[in-house]
């Protein structure tokens, strides 16, 4: 979780799907809470047994 503060930066530029795959990076957590990137590429998903969490 070591995002630059003060930056414009792109979060699609910089987590780009991969064929296949979907590609997780969590970038913050407050307060037992957590802020990720996902990345998902064409047919796949946010598998709901890997993260027991409401996604929004």
């Amino acid at each position: 979780m070591n995002e630059r503060k003060g930056e414009v930066f792109s979060i699609a530029a910089e987590n780009a799907p991969v064929d296949g795959c979907t590609v997780s990076k969590a970038v913050a957590e407050v307060g037992g809470r957590r802020i990720s990137h996902f990345a998902l590429a064409a047919g796949t998903n946010i598998s709901p047994e890997t993260y027991d969490y409401h996604k929004l």
